[in-house]
């Protein structure tokens, strides 16, 4: 009995002592890693030379802690979260006289983080240029608002991820108050020198060391790419009475529209509709419409003139009494039309006829009289309520929906036709169509949803006949002469003119 206790004994005081020694081994590996890290090389000492200390110029503890304490206080209080600081500051491994601030939230679920994303873009926080909008983690920054202030950089996220940060923070923590002061201040030192020497392009070394300094403290790092969902295409079922009356729904809005296109790869990449002279300004538009027929395509000829002809045309057209007849002057000489000299003059000089053209007293008048192509628009051409039921303008169709489309004022006969027209002379709009359904042949869908996923894809062939002649219109129809002609007519808008 004895014998057997005092064994056991023996065996727990090992147990004991084993399980007392992991995390000093842990701390010790730790602490070996990071006088790895924190050890200058040859060049680090050599570069050391180009980057001076100079004399530390930070706020007081005390000073600084107050501004962390407000910041997050005037946080919680407007969006009703609990702010968490990151970065280096709460490690105590930040470079002296270099201090800003970082704050994490983890909004929990998509409902909270929408609301704080709406309310912190119409804040004096600015989003950062690399959010995506389906993404579930969004970044601010706010400036210091003077001398006693310090600036702020913001994440919010939810989702998993967020939460498994938020989770590691403390742990973080902890793991860094370990550190012994030498080896802190051989890692600031280190860190400080990457920082400001010269010879680091684009910060790449000093952006490496910090990554490596986070993932030997076994931290971790938001990455957009974990916040931002798969996108998955959906093809509509037309047989599931809930999808049809979804789609049904949509189709009846009054705000829902149709365009045919030929070019549906480019329209799908970018996620939005544009102008026939804002596809040409970007070298996008493969053909447009022309003749006498409408749906008659002509392709697009792209031909850079030479610097020589370009400067006849700005001399010539951007003036105060413009000479049009430089176009015709520029297409003897290039073998080409006076529209495709004035199509490539447009597009190679964009800028500048923006310019020009918005300071003109009449900037529309202007650009009729001197710029104007027939048929190349600064309009997109929509249909309401569908689509025409022709094949000439596109064999693929869109349905998406519109609030600044009107009525168009051409004096034709195309049925329901509208127009979401410039904001301003040479300032297209655009007509985003991802919320919308692209109505295809059967036999095409297949290799778009594949191609394009995050689009709604509905087969023409499968539509009810019902909802089919109400969403694919006649060309032609004669009530547009008292729909929409007389109104324009009245209105002054009325134009004879195919397109302008």
């Amino acid at each position: 009995m004895d014998t057997f206790t005092r064994g056991s004994q023996n065996a727990l005081e090992k147990l004991g002592l084993a399980a007392a020694s992991k995390p000093a081994a842990d701390t010790e590996a730790l602490h070996g890693k990071l006088r790895e890290l924190a050890k200058p090389g040859v060049f680090n000492r050599f570069e050391s030379l180009f980057t001076p200390k100079g004399p530390p110029k930070k706020a007081a503890p005390e000073e600084t802690q107050r501004l962390i304490t407000a910041e997050r206080e005037k946080l919680r209080k407007r969006y009703n979260v609990n702010a968490h600081l990151t970065g280096s500051m709460p490690l105590k491994l930040n470079i002296p006289g270099d201090v800003d601030l970082d704050f994490f939230i983890n909004a929990q679920s998509p409902k909270k983080f929408q609301s704080i994303v709406h309310k912190l873009n119409k804040s004096e926080y600015k989003a950062s240029p690399y959010n995506v909008p389906t993404a579930m983690y969004h970044v601010f920054q706010r400036e210091a608002s003077g001398p006693q202030d310090l600036p702020v950089d913001l994440a919010v996220a939810y989702g998993k991820p967020a939460k498994e940060y938020a989770a590691n923070l403390k742990a973080l923590q902890l793991r860094s108050a370990s550190i012994p002061e030498d080896l802190r201040a051989a890692l600031i030192e280190k860190k400080r020198v990457l920082k400001h020497t010269p010879f680091d392009y684009k910060a790449t070394r000093y952006k490496t060391f910090k990554r490596d300094l986070d993932k030997a403290l076994g931290g971790t790092r938001l990455n957009r790419k974990e916040f931002i969902p798969e996108k998955t295409a959906a093809v509509v079922d037309l047989a599931d009475p809930e999808q049809l009356a979804a789609f049904t729904q949509f189709a009846n809005r009054g705000d829902t529209y149709g365009h045919r296109t030929h070019n549906l790869d480019e329209v799908m990449r970018s996620g939005h509709l544009s102008s026939a002279l804002d596809s040409l300004r970007h070298g996008k538009l493969r053909s447009y419409e022309a003749g006498s027929e409408q749906g008659t395509h002509t392709p697009v000829p792209y031909v850079d003139l030479s610097p020589e002809h370009m400067a006849l045309l700005e001399h010539s057209i951007l003036s105060r009494a413009p000479e049009t007849s430089a176009y015709d002057t520029v297409a003897a000489a290039t073998g080409t039309s006076p529209d495709q000299v004035k199509a490539n003059f447009t597009r190679q000089a964009y800028g500048k006829i923006h310019d020009f053209v918005s300071k003109q007293d009449d900037p529309e008048g202007f650009r009729l009289r001197n710029l104007a192509i027939p048929k190349l628009s600064p309009n997109i051409f929509v249909t309401k309520g569908g689509v025409l039921d022709t094949p000439s303008y596109g064999d693929a169709a869109l349905l998406f929906r519109s609030h600044t489309a009107t009525p168009s004022p051409y004096m034709n006969l195309v049925t329901d036709e509208h127009i979401i027209g410039p904001k301003g002379v040479f300032d297209p709009r655009r007509a985003p169509i991802r919320a919308g359904y692209a109505m295809l042949p059967e036999a095409q869908i297949g290799a778009y949803e594949k191609k394009f996923p995050g689009m709604k894809y509905v087969a023409q062939e499968q539509i009810p006949d019902a909802l089919h002649k109400q969403l694919f219109k006649p060309v032609h129809s004669v009530k547009e002469t008292w729909q929409r002609w007389l109104p324009a007519a009245m209105s002054g808008d009325l134009s004879v003119r195919e397109t302008r």
